[in-house]
């Protein structure tokens, strides 16, 4: 973005669509219709469960606990990624889209996927801190995220999410490989420019260690509290590591997989998972609340008018999810700040 903003000679240069065809590689090779489908599908009905989510995570009740506000500001986040990365990406993949099929529309596109990717895995981090503070140092979580700091932290991840989005190389969709990727001409002829965003390329790196860390250090306060109170683990705990589990190795596996590709050939198979994982970690959240967070899914059917649900011996996750950290659910070690 930052070319096509502040160095429009460069931009010319460097994004130049007038020195090959398109066509080159036809139509039928460019789409993969089954791909497209797939993402569109699977974007609505995130974007459905996350309609019936959202208005519950931005209820006064909700708001008054600093892990909830993060969640809500995520939740909106994700909902305009899966729109990008899900229903954008999959019209692009029917289309046989590549950069020179929309030039400005993909740049526009691009920014706003970069944008929403480093505002959110930004704030996955904050919020898998924030669930290790309150984990291991309740009272200090709760004058780091008390009131009014809470949305300092999403302005701060606003504000690193602007600074990349406009000011580094954007992303563009890249229908041969089905994948969001910075080189525009990626399977064209090349215009000799190594085309990287390094900005981006640390992002990622930082990102995938640092969930990473914040998972394994929450797990171990998670273990010494189980020790020292001396109680087993019961049954319905378990899902906890498991679903620990299972997100930390989808943003971990993500965020290197999009680092890889990025600068080594890789098997369109695998930059097509990197993609649909990308949309992933930005839907499954939606999923999780409904499906494990009892407080959030009463609520919801009783906006939506269903009354006397039975309820469900599963314990909350008190880890958050990412693209990127955790979207916790309401338990004993949550802040209410």
């Amino acid at each position: 973005m930052n070319h096509y903003l502040f160095n429009p000679e460069s931009y010319k240069k460097f994004y130049n669509c007038s020195y090959y065809d398109i066509n080159i590689h036809p139509l039928q090779e460019r789409q993969d219709i089954f791909y497209g489908i797939v993402l569109i599908v699977g974007a609505l009905i995130f974007e459905i469960m996350y309609m019936l989510v959202i208005p519950i995570l931005w209820q006064p009740t909700f708001q008054k606990e600093s892990c909830y506000k993060m969640m809500a500001y995520i939740a909106v986040i994700d909902i305009v990624a899966i729109t990008i990365n899900g229903i954008l990406t999959g019209v692009f993949a029917i289309l046989g889209t590549v950069f020179c099929s929309f030039p400005s529309l993909q740049i526009f596109g691009g920014m706003m996927a970069l944008f929403i990717w480093v505002a959110e895995s930004d704030l996955a981090v904050i919020l898998a801190f924030n669930r290790c503070l309150s984990m291991a140092f309740p009272s200090l979580c709760k004058s780091i995220f008390t009131q009014n700091r809470t949305h300092l932290w999403f302005a701060l991840s606003i504000l690193h999410a602007t600074i990349l989005a406009f000011c580094t190389d954007t992303l563009t969709f890249n229908a041969l490989y089905g994948v969001w990727i910075v080189n525009p001409h990626l399977g064209y002829p090349q215009t000799g420019r190594e085309y990287k965003n390094v900005f981006h390329l640390i992002h990622n790196i930082a990102v995938a260690f640092a969930l990473a860390f914040f998972y394994i250090i929450f797990v171990i306060s998670l273990c010494k509290k189980k020790f020292a109170s001396q109680k087993t683990f019961s049954f319905s705990e378990k899902p906890i590591f498991i679903q620990v589990f299972l997100m930390s190795f989808m943003n971990f596996s993500c965020a290197l997989i999009y680092v890889y590709e990025q600068h080594f050939p890789t098997p369109k198979l695998i930059m097509q998972f990197s993609q649909f994982g990308w949309m992933c970690i930005h839907g499954l959240p939606s999923v999780i609340y409904l499906g494990l967070n009892e407080r959030i899914r009463r609520r919801v059917f009783k906006m939506i008018g269903i009354q006397n649900v039975g309820s469900v011996s599963t314990v909350p996750l008190p880890a958050l999810t990412s693209k990127t950290a955790d979207r916790s659910t309401h338990n004993k070690y949550e802040p209410t700040a």
